[in-house]
């Protein structure tokens, strides 16, 4: 896994570095703290931290690429889609991005919910064939 990581273009590595806290962060946090308190943390972080620089789609791109990356490294049930979509939402609005998490459910059998992030009309992460069968519950905004 180090030579993976040494291989990587210098531009990527905090990039994997900032998913890999971020995925633990969250994976823990939505164990221990209500939802609303760990998206307020993380709202906080992103503001405090933010770079508030122009975001290009490659940038986004690699976002993406990084958080999904990571989470195939960890246990299948440990990285789900909302612990994706919380870093990856965090790591865009970080760089001064308006992103917007999107929590759906899809009332066909079997009953799913899964959790996508969009950004500029794109979907950054989440994306699903499916997904137009899913309806957002909630598109939770910064409070």
């Amino acid at each position: 896994m180090w030579r993976k990581y040494a291989a990587l273009n210098v531009a990527d590595r905090p990039l994997i570095v900032e998913a890999t806290a971020l995925l633990m962060l969250v994976g823990i946090g939505l164990r221990v703290v209500p939802f609303r308190v760990l998206r307020r943390l993380l709202d906080d972080h992103a503001r405090v931290f933010s770079t508030t620089t122009s975001v290009s789609q490659d940038v986004i791109d690699r976002i993406s690429w990084a958080v999904a990356a990571v989470a195939r490294r960890f246990p299948e049930p440990t990285m789900t889609c909302l612990v994706q979509a919380l870093a990856v939402d965090a790591m865009l609005k970080r760089r001064g991005h308006v992103a917007q998490l999107r929590l759906g459910v899809r009332t066909l059998t079997p009953f799913e919910a899964h959790a996508w992030v969009e950004c500029g009309g794109h979907i950054v992460i989440g994306d699903r064939q499916d997904l137009a069968t899913y309806s957002i519950l909630s598109a939770p905004t910064r409070s």
